[in-house]
Formats: C-alpha cells, structure tokens, sequence
C-alpha cells in the first residue's frame, strides 16, 4: 500500500498537482453534504473545539476549504491532492479507508502570449485521472453518470475500475460545499486505494509494436442524445472483434441537418493484424458489424 501511495502521489505531482495536509478532524458542518455524522464519529471530549469534534469522512471537505483559502489570494488556478485516511461508522467500530482525493479549476495554464486562455473543465479532470489510473497499472477504466453529493446534479461520474466502483469525479456544487466567490468552476474526484491495488500488484505488460500496416475508417452515425458514450464505445469494441486497434472519437454534432432528439457522433477507427496485412474487405465485414450493432443496441443510422 506505501508502494501504491508513492505512486499516486507521483503521477499527480507529475501532473501539476501540489499535495495538501489536512487534519483528520474537521467540524460537524465540514461534511455536511454527507448529513449527520454518526455519533461513532464525534470526539466525546466536551472541551475540544467545534472545528475538531468530528473525525473526517471525506477528504474533500479539507481539499476544498484549502482550495478556498487559495482562491481568497487570488490563485488563478489550482490543482491539489491528498492522500490520507477516511473514517466511516461500521455500526460497531470505526472503519478507515484509504483513499486520495483531488480538486482542480482555473487556468489551464499560465498566460500564455502564444495560446488562447482557457479554464479546466470536466474533460480535464477525466483526462488528469486517466492519466493517473493508467500511470498506476489500473485496466478496464470507465466513467458512468450518477448523482452524488457534493457534485452539480448531472455533473458527476462514478470511477469504475476493473468492473468495481473505485469513486465518484466531478463538478463541486459551491452551495452544497458552502463555498463563496469563485472566479471558476471547481472539479474533483475521491477514489479508494483498495480498489487500485490489483491492478498495481500486476507485472506490468507492453503490448508489441507491429510492422503491419493499419485500415483506418471513418464511422459517422446519428442515435438518440440519451445514449451514453460510453455504452457506444464499448458497443463498437466488442462487435468489432480483434482486429480493433483503436477507436476514438472526433466529432459531435446536434443542429439543423440532425434530427430533434438525436445526435451524430463521428469515429476514428483503427484496424490492425498482427500477423499479416489486412484486405478491405477485412475491414469493411468490421464495419458492417459495428454498424449492426450499433442499430441493434441503440437505433442508430448511418448519418449521409
């Protein structure tokens, strides 16, 4: 687990972030979003102040009044992290977890003569855990979208790692959070250290590079805007069989030449065989599958 916390703090430091220390007892309100705390959790010592009566359950209600100090000295941005334990009231004793927590927002980066400005976003904050699952040796990462506190209602996403729910990423609500004047958006995430571990204690593995040349094809299809992308990513890699390289997408359109109600979502697709040179019709029965599946899952068409 020392491995695994030295990694984290590392991938994250590389990433821009600057790691905070906050104590593990914070006020009743601290937390408020996670409603009353349990009276397992609450410092029986009468004397001892109201701002440490109560043993933390998150680690972002320190980051985000540290975040909000920085904001308060004018901080153009700010990217912090912590990793630390969390205590939760198991009925009968307390239970901590280890766990790292994290807030970004502002600038992306300093001002910058040669570029246009631009404040972190959503994508952002998907991109910096990306980064750091990825750097730790988590596979099978995914995003779906939940609700929970303290994120904007529709602006969070559960971390899935593996199939396990690691933790939630999202954008901070500044009134569940009860934080005041901010020149920006704030995004974080809090995700649990066991559910990391497995995929850290692998042998780590480079897949080999091949001397075949790719197919790459272009998929434009139109479904409804309910979809989630994620649901069609996945869709595309299992009916896409092995010879799938890679997918990513470029595009995103809703306007006059779509439909009310729908959306088009434009692909890259990358085909490769690792033994021998691919024919177009190769890729083209590939393409037919995607496309099926894709009607069949989710009613989507072809877009003109």
């Amino acid at each position: 687990r020392d491995r695994l916390r030295m990694a984290i703090g590392g991938q994250l430091a590389a990433g821009g972030f600057y790691e905070c220390r906050n104590p593990a007892l914070e006020s009743a309100a601290s937390s408020a979003w996670l409603g009353a705390p349990a009276e397992g959790l609450t410092i029986a010592n009468e004397d001892a102040s109201e701002l440490t009566r109560v043993l933390r359950r998150t680690l972002l209600a320190g980051l985000l009044e540290s975040a909000q100090r920085n904001v308060r000295r004018a901080a153009p941005s700010l990217r912090l992290f912590e990793i630390d334990r969390a205590f939760e009231w198991g009925g009968k004793e307390i239970v901590t977890t280890d766990r790292v927590g994290a807030v970004m927002g502002g600038a992306v980066e300093e001002s910058n003569w040669r570029a246009t400005q631009g404040e972190m976003d959503f994508y952002h904050l998907k991109g910096a855990i990306e980064d750091l699952l990825a750097g730790i040796g988590a596979k099978d990462v995914r995003f779906e979208p939940v609700e929970a506190p303290p994120f904007v209602e529709g602006g969070a996403a559960a971390v899935l790692v593996g199939g396990r729910r690691a933790g939630v990423a999202g954008e901070i609500d500044p009134a569940m959070a009860r934080l005041s004047r901010l020149p920006y958006r704030l995004y974080g995430f809090e995700l649990d250290l066991a559910a990391l571990e497995d995929g850290f204690a692998a042998i780590p593995s480079a897949a080999p590079i091949s001397d075949k040349p790719p197919v790459i094809r272009d998929l434009a299809v139109v479904l409804p805007s309910t979809v989630i992308y994620e649901d069609v990513r996945r869709a595309i890699v299992e009916s896409a069989g092995p010879m799938l390289e890679s997918v990513r997408l470029v595009d995103q359109y809703q306007g006059p030449q779509v439909p009310a109600g729908r959306v088009s979502l434009a692909f890259s697709l990358v085909f490769r065989a690792a033994d021998r040179t691919l024919t177009a019709d190769e890729a083209a029965d590939a393409m037919a599958g995607i496309v099926a599946a894709l009607g069949t899952r989710f009613g989507a068409e072809l877009r003109a």
